[in-house]
């Protein structure tokens, strides 16, 4: 099952807009999934079952309806009490409170998403790059989105959905860009690119700290998680014999990247957009 990316596989799927994904993530981030949602996530009540406890099923009344007629077990009760929502279901939530989707459309969306077999992150980023040629590069790339976006969520404790429009190099303004270099086995050039309010709400989440400005502790946090993402990517390639080293990162403002073998990807997440940028060779020159 791929957990925590039923966002990005409704996405890949046209099953929501691109245009709607800023505002159902920022949603999601500040939703708590309630008992049917759950319940139905874990397939322990179908939709049908759910609609039939009351009109408005919601929080404990909902939880003592489904008792009362016999759908749900003491213990099966403890277990959706005790169950920490996580984003799939926020996201669920918010999709069903928006009236975006039914329950039985919901129900058949869990289906079919336990059913995918790849990653939607690795997929729609592997896709991207074969459409921009970068056929030799779309396995590499996409490992390493998947990677980038498993540890942005953990670190940044936000959701995150690869946005699905093509990112044209234009003319950055106000925007703080930091890239690091892999060299040996592999050649290859990470990066983040944002704007300022992002920019700094990433420093913010990732140090804990109320960072005011982007300043030389707001630069370095951001250079400190594309090290440790660059690290755990090293680790990983290595179980292929692939060894690489990291350079010292690089930091650039109001800058276009261009460089070889370049792909850039849109990053939604619930406090707005940035750029991840991967290429085979530097594009931040200074």
């Amino acid at each position: 099952m791929n957990n925590g990316y039923f966002a990005q596989y409704l996405l890949n799927e046209g099953q929501i807009e691109q245009e709607n994904v800023l505002d159902l993530l920022k949603k999601s981030a500040e939703c708590k999934a309630d008992f049917p949602i759950s319940a139905l996530r874990k397939g322990l009540l179908s939709a049908e079952q759910i609609a039939s406890v009351s009109e408005n099923p919601s929080g404990e009344e909902f939880l003592r309806n489904a008792g009362k007629n016999g759908l749900l077990n003491a213990v099966q009760m403890d277990e959706l009490r005790s169950l920490v929502p996580d984003e799939d279901l926020n996201f669920a939530q918010v999709l069903y409170d928006e009236k975006a989707v039914t329950l039985e459309k919901l129900e058949s969306l869990f289906s079919a998403y336990d059913r995918y077999g790849e990653s939607p992150v690795r997929e729609i980023v592997r896709n991207r790059a074969v459409a921009v040629g970068l056929d030799a590069e779309a396995d590499r790339y996409s490992s390493f989105a998947e990677l980038f976006v498993h540890s942005f969520k953990r670190f940044m404790d936000t959701p995150v959905v690869v946005n699905s429009k093509e990112v044209l190099v234009e003319a950055a303004s106000l925007s703080h860009m930091v890239s690091q270099k892999l060299v040996g086995g592999v050649t290859m050039v990470t990066g983040i690119q944002a704007e300022k309010g992002v920019f700094l709400e990433m420093a913010r989440r990732y140090s804990h700290e109320d960072i005011k400005e982007v300043d030389a502790l707001a630069v370095d946090c951001l250079c400190e998680f594309l090290n440790v993402v660059n690290g755990l990517f090293a680790v990983d390639i290595s179980s292929e014999n692939v060894e690489v080293d990291l350079d010292m990162p690089r930091v650039q403002e109001n800058s276009v990247p261009e460089a070889n073998f370049q792909i850039v990807l849109a990053i939604d997440t619930s406090f707005g957009e940035f750029s991840l940028v991967m290429a085979g060779d530097e594009f931040v020159l200074r």
